[in-house]
């Protein structure tokens, strides 16, 4: 059987996606013509894993969690780590784990126990890492390393604490974080401070949230804390410039928002864009940087993509 060897507690089920079969049409035609995969987070608690023109679902266990990094595909698109939160906890403490799953054979490759919250995962160019942000009771938030070749979790010494900044965005290559403002109407901002390990730039953003490396890492795109611009930067927090707005581009007053994801070859961007009177919806837009032309590729029920890979 394909899940004998996988622990009852720890077995993720494959079920029916949580969005209708044709909402994911234009996301399937994509993938196919262009040898590209998607990974997309679909409410309540399930992760859609788009590649040749197909879709698999896993869905998370435990009860609803949500954040625009909850999971992150490897370099190769052949796995992918991902938060959920645990069965166990800790003198009463909420504890999330990292759980790295292999999408070509659909199992779990290990599940990794974290004492507290973890709000951000990234796997990193290089394999052999996978960073994410963890905040263990009674600490700050902190930027951690799960070394894949033996999945211990590595604690670099920190720098500098920084606060209240909601949306993060860490380039390993140029060893710099890149922090947004934080926003006014989120309560819990003000709790988020963050430690800022040794040996890493910050760019701090007065204007915006969201922010999203590019892939050759020599730009950063984010919007703005209205959700009515797209701003673009280099890697060194300068030249900043508009690469839309949501009016001009698209005639409404529904805000854009996060996350904004990269193609692979760094031309186009993904952005989304509340639908509807409480925003509970999402139309999906892919921007074409160099035709600064726009598609709409999905639209409907809460669904976001949150990375984008070749195969």
């Amino acid at each position: 059987m394909l899940f004998r060897n996988i622990p009852f507690a720890l077995l993720l089920l494959l079920l029916t996606p949580t969005v209708h079969a044709g909402e994911l049409t234009k996301l399937k035609q994509l993938s196919k013509r262009n040898n590209w995969s998607f990974l997309c987070f679909a409410f309540p608690s399930s992760i859609c894993y788009v590649a040749d023109g197909q879709v698999q679902t896993i869905k998370i266990k435990g009860d609803y969690i949500y954040h625009p990094m909850i999971a992150s595909l490897s370099p190769d698109s052949k796995k992918m780590a991902f938060i959920q939160k645990s069965n166990l906890s800790i003198a009463g403490n909420l504890r999330n784990e990292i759980v790295i799953f292999d999408l070509v054979n659909k199992t779990i490759e290990k599940s990794i126990q974290f004492p507290g919250e973890i709000r951000e995962v990234k796997w990193n160019p290089n394999f052999q890492e996978i960073q994410f942000l963890g905040k263990k009771p009674g600490e700050q938030f902190k930027l951690f390393s799960l070394e894949t070749s033996n999945f211990q979790i590595v604690e670099p010494p920190a720098q500098s604490l920084l606060t209240a900044h909601s949306f993060r965005s860490i380039s390993q290559n140029k060893k710099t974080i890149v922090l947004g403002a934080p926003s006014p109407s989120t309560v819990e901002s003000k709790h988020e401070t963050v430690s800022v390990q040794q040996g890493y730039a910050v760019i701090q953003l007065e204007d915006g949230a969201y922010p999203s490396w590019s892939p050759d890492e020599n730009r950063i795109a984010y919007l703005d804390l209205e959700g009515t611009t797209c701003f673009e930067i280099n890697s060194t927090g300068s030249g900043k410039h508009i690469l839309f707005t949501a009016k001009r581009l698209f005639t409404t007053s529904q805000e854009l928002i996060g996350p904004i994801v990269w193609s692979p070859d760094s031309k186009n961007i993904i952005v989304h864009k509340t639908k509807g009177m409480k925003g509970d919806d999402r139309i999906i837009w892919l921007f074409n940087l160099e035709t600064k032309s726009k598609q709409k590729i999905h639209s409907g029920s809460f669904f976001e993509i949150v990375d984008w890979k070749n195969l």
